[in-house]
């Protein structure tokens, strides 16, 4: 014999803003910095992020070419700001990046 369960609206709607709540919690903020962050590069931050994390760049001069792809892969990059956080790639500061 089997049993019918039922769920009320709110416990449908509670459900849902849980699932919600649980899915955003799983993206993760990566730090990049010179010493004591999860990476010193920029590129390996973004090569360690997975979809929905958040890469956090500390103040510096990145001397790397990065590549990513920000809207298929749903990462965010953040820097410090324009004036304290430079990437210096191959061909001179603000030439070393590549996204799509």
């Amino acid at each position: 014999m089997m049993r019918r369960i039922f769920f009320s609206n709110k416990t449908v709607v509670f459900l849902f803003l849980l699932l919600i709540v649980v899915k955003h919690s799983a993206a993760a903020t990566i730090t990049v910095c010179a010493s004591g962050c999860n990476y010193t590069t920029i590129q390996a931050g973004i090569n360690n992020a997975v979809s929905g994390d958040e890469v956090l760049v500390s103040a510096g001069t990145y001397s790397e070419n990065i590549t990513f792809a920000a809207a298929s892969d749903n990462i965010t990059v953040v820097g410090a700001g324009p004036a304290t956080t430079l990437i210096q790639g191959a061909l001179g500061i603000g030439k070393g990046l590549s996204a799509w």
